[in-house]
């Protein structure tokens, strides 16, 4: 009895059955996905389940051409090429093994949703204007903006925080800076700053000026929109992607 062979064979099968549902299931598939499927739903929804499941399909058909190949080998050499079979199989599966939810499926993110600190104006008690406060200067924000993207393209993270205002430079840790400069590894090098926006935010309680800043930057791959919140001595207090 060939080992090798039933053991390669048995488990490709498998696999071709798991990519057919996944194949058949498209968006909904994603709710198969360990860890995906705990989230809560309104976490869930941030994520492109298609893609996910998609590349769900992709993995277990790569894992059933490897098993078949694994298959036929132990027939055509040796039983003993079922079990290199399964170290290859193995080694892929753990690749894809993420103990932490929010990295395994980092990649899936419909867009760039990370927010750093949140801007006094995006909570009760501000509105947005049309106008900037006197105390704003439109040409000073947009090259203060993008400023605070260059440093992020190139890594200046001392830099980059220099720029938050001194009650959420805590927030702006490694870390974060890190998550922060993948995405634009993803989109390739920076091209150069398009037309962007600036608006001014009013807070209703104290009567405190802020500006929010849309820097938009191209690069190799794609665009990625910056959105910033300025107080009146121009200190970041807000940075999405």
């Amino acid at each position: 009895m060939n080992i090798g062979f039933i053991f390669c064979a048995v488990l490709a099968v498998f696999f071709i059955i798991m990519a057919g549902i996944f194949a058949v299931m498209g968006e909904k598939g994603a709710m198969l996905v360990s860890g995906f499927n705990t989230m809560p739903k309104e976490k869930r929804e941030l994520y492109d389940k298609k893609r996910m499941s998609r590349d769900q399909r992709n993995m277990f058909l790569i894992w059933a051409a490897i098993m078949g190949a694994g298959a036929v080998l132990s027939l055509l050499v040796s039983a003993y090429m079922g079990a290199a079979a399964g170290v290859v199989w193995l080694i892929m599966f753990f690749r894809e093994v993420h103990l932490d939810a929010d990295k395994a499926f980092a990649k899936y993110l419909k867009q760039i949703t990370i927010c750093m600190v949140l801007i006094l104006g995006t909570v009760a008690g501000c509105k947005v204007d049309k106008g900037l406060a006197d105390c704003f200067d439109e040409d000073t924000l947009k090259k203060t903006g993008e400023q605070a993207v260059t440093y992020v393209n190139q890594r200046e993270y001392e830099k980059f925080r220099d720029m938050f205002s001194e009650q959420y430079k805590d927030n702006i840790t490694k870390e974060l800076f890190e998550e922060i400069t993948s995405y634009s590894d993803k989109m390739g090098e920076f091209e150069k700053f398009e037309k962007g926006a600036v608006m001014g935010q009013t807070d209703e309680e104290t009567g405190a000026s802020y500006a929010g800043v849309i820097v938009v930057a191209r690069y190799e791959k794609g665009k990625i929109q910056y959105r910033l919140g300025f107080t009146d001595d121009m200190k970041l207090i807000q940075f999405f992607l």
